[in-house]
């Protein structure tokens, strides 16, 4: 659930950095400058008098400086008690730092409820980044007893106060109805746009896939302007719906050159079913010269990333010898791994790999498992494999009522094996269809 991501999100960011908030003294101003201009150095010489003094803003920064080693040693016990320093004084930005610390368990213990006790007094002290860290907190039930409505209130607090993960979520919760929010696409899309003007990629992205009335698809005309701006701002999903449309020309001229460009981007980013996308194209010159090694290539990027389907079509390349090394054991392995995912037809070719001993050690009783794994996802050679497994016996109690269960399947289908199938029954029950 995107809500609770988003809260792991808030709890793996690095600590908030300073900003000028109005400094209270013309030391402070000038190690403010001193920062931003990287000259650690001065920043740290400027603010520790004023926060040995007790001047909170200026332990507040301290505690920045030790958290990320700027100008000293990183010390995140050092960041921790100069964050304490400062929030005990109502400090909201040293609240929310202090929470991030305690759900890291960076230079202290790690505690949920600590942190989500000082999220809150960041909350209240009106810091948006602490509203919008205790909302999550109250919708996950991380560290304090879940409040969907409170959760709510406090992420429509930060996103009032314009922040935009917060109108993010928002919007999402609208969309999908979760957090005991009506579902209601236009305030959904009213959140999106609120955090897409700031640049959220994942909103802009949104906003191409939604309207008032029902869910888009990126087929739709109305969708292309804000998928395409989600794209160039370098949103993986957004440059992979953008490939999708140009290479099946979706509401622009088809044009495979730009399709694979968008690809491209989007894999590069990590993106593995644009890398799987690629591996296709290539494997079977999809208005391109074929190529086996580049599909190898992209599809072992995507299966890296546990993309079943790639995973499957390299162990088909492995065993092969298409684009890479004829290796078996390779071969079985990417199978494997694919049906280790529900892949019936690797599950199938798993089954024949055990059967064989090609690649892995032999071994009938794995062969029959994978073989009826796959049955049951509707592969029909796998159906007649694992019959004749149960048939005979091999790798698996002889069970003839349920080699005949699929005997029978196969015998009303059309697939190859039906008339091997209908002989195998008249063997079994004598009776000829």
């Amino acid at each position: 659930m995107i809500l609770l991501s988003r809260a792991l999100l808030v709890a793996l960011c690095l600590l908030a950095m300073p900003a000028d908030a109005g400094a209270a003294s013309k030391p402070l101003a000038a190690g403010v400058a001193a920062y931003e201009a990287q000259d650690y150095a001065k920043a740290l010489r400027l603010w520790r008098p004023l926060a040995e003094k007790g001047n909170a803003e200026a332990q507040y920064y301290l505690g920045v400086l030790y958290a990320h080693g700027e100008g000293v040693a990183t010390d995140a016990v050092a960041a921790v008690a100069w964050y304490r320093k400062a929030a005990g004084k109502g400090h909201g930005r040293a609240q929310f730092n202090l929470g991030i610390a305690y759900r890291n368990g960076q230079g202290v213990e790690k505690r949920e409820t600590e942190a989500a006790a000082w999220f809150k007094r960041s909350a209240e002290s009106g810091y948006a980044e602490g509203q919008y860290a205790y909302g999550l907190s109250l919708l996950g039930g991380a560290g304090v007893e879940r409040d969907e409505k409170g959760g709510v209130k406090w992420l429509r607090m930060a996103a009032e106060a314009g922040h935009a993960p917060a109108q993010f979520v928002l919007g999402e919760a609208y969309q999908t109805g979760q957090a005991g929010l009506v579902k209601d696409l236009r305030q959904a899309i009213r959140w999106y746009r609120l955090a897409a003007k700031q640049g959220d990629l994942e909103s802009i992205y949104r906003l191409g896939v939604l309207n008032p009335a029902r869910q888009r698809h990126p087929d739709d005309p109305a969708a292309a302007r804000w998928i395409q701006e989600a794209a160039e701002l370098g949103y993986a999903q957004a440059q992979y719906d953008l490939g999708f449309m140009y290479a099946n020309g979706r509401n622009v001229a088809k044009d495979m050159s730009r399709a694979l460009d968008w690809y491209r981007k989007a894999a590069e980013q990590g993106h593995a079913e644009a890398a799987y996308a690629l591996g296709y194209v290539f494997e079977n010159g999809v208005e391109v010269d074929k190529s086996y090694p580049d599909a190898a290539a992209w599809y072992e990027r995507a299966a890296a990333q546990g993309h079943a389907a790639a995973q499957a079509q390299l162990g088909l390349f492995y065993s092969g010898g298409l684009g890479v090394p004829l290796d078996m054991a390779k071969a079985a392995g990417w199978y494997e791994k694919a049906a280790e995912q529900g892949h019936s037809f690797a599950q199938y070719r798993v089954g024949g790999f055990y059967l064989s001993g090609q690649g892995v050690a032999r071994d009938e009783a794995k062969a029959a498992a994978w073989y009826c794994k796959a049955a049951e996802g509707g592969e029909h050679a796998a159906q007649f494999a694992c019959a004749e497994m149960l048939r005979n016996g091999r790798g698996v109690a002889r069970d003839i009522e349920a080699a005949l269960k699929w005997y029978r399947l196969l015998a009303k289908s059309t697939a190859p094996q039906a008339e091997q199938a209908k002989k195998a029954m008249a063997a079994l029950t004598g009776v000829s269809n």
